[in-house]
């Protein structure tokens, strides 16, 4: 699938959500939950391909799979979090929106720990 069709789907499924939702406001959300999934699950299989290069990358380079695990994990909960909170706007609470995503901020961080630690003794062991 490319680009083309992805954004024409989008602007199909947007264009459909917006008569459902002046007859049925309630179902917009859920429908609009499903039409993003529908397309994830359209691209998803790049998604392993993207996968495979940056492992085979990292290997190259000698980057230990710690690091490539945790730019993956990284990345997930960024996109996972930047959904969740589009929905919530959808569903018209901005509050939650923002909290999801200082949630979202909040775990990357305890994701990324084990990258910081590893800064931390490489300036440590320069240092010394």
């Amino acid at each position: 699938m490319n680009v083309f069709q992805v954004a024409v789907l989008g602007v199909v499924c947007s264009l459909v959500l917006a008569l459902i939702r002046r007859e049925r406001p309630e179902m917009g959300v859920m429908l609009s939950l499903a039409a993003g999934a529908f397309i994830l699950m359209l691209v998803a299989p790049r998604a392993v391909g993207i996968m495979l290069v940056f492992k085979d990358a990292a290997e190259r380079a000698g980057v230990g799979s710690t690091y490539l695990g945790v730019a993956l994990k990284v990345l997930g909960i960024a996109y996972v979090v930047d959904f969740a909170a589009d929905l919530c706007r959808d569903a018209g609470e901005e509050n939650l929106a923002s909290r999801v995503e200082l949630a979202g901020k909040i775990l990357i961080l305890v994701a990324a720990l084990p990258v910081i630690e590893g800064v931390f003794q490489l300036i440590q062991s320069l240092l010394s």
